[in-house]
């Protein structure tokens, strides 16, 4: 889990960054996903220590949960825009879009493993 968070956030930083210069730096708001990214970051290199890993990991999931419901608006406006409604700012609105899909299947991901590890545990106390 914490490799997958790294891969997070190198997206999210990507994202935003890519994001920023594209848009010749018009709003400092293009960066929300580099620092989502960097939060996760801390997250990943914090999942690597044994005694860290779940709280990080729970922090991670829960990064990721707030990520996507802060992004859902340029979701909705996005499909907007799809079907030929004018909106502001088109740019911002695929780029949230990019960022609530990637929390969300990060998400996804987290409840999988972290079902996964409770099934580890509970066959290991029985044993």
């Amino acid at each position: 889990m914490p490799k997958l968070t790294l891969v997070l956030a190198l997206l999210l930083i990507v994202l935003g960054v890519g994001v920023y210069l594209g848009t010749q730096g018009q709003s400092k708001t293009a960066l929300i996903p580099a620092a989502a990214g960097i939060l996760f970051a801390t997250c990943g290199v914090l999942g690597y220590r044994k005694p860290l890993r779940q709280h990080a990991m729970h922090a991670g999931a829960t990064l990721a949960v707030l990520g996507f419901a802060g992004t859902t608006p340029g979701l909705l406006k996005l499909v907007q825009y799809l079907c030929g409604v004018p909106i502001e700012r088109p740019t911002a609105a695929i780029a949230q879009t990019i960022m609530a899909l990637l929390c969300l299947g990060y998400v996804l991901g987290a409840v999988r493993s972290f079902l996964n590890a409770r099934k580890t545990r509970n066959v290991e106390t029985r044993s």
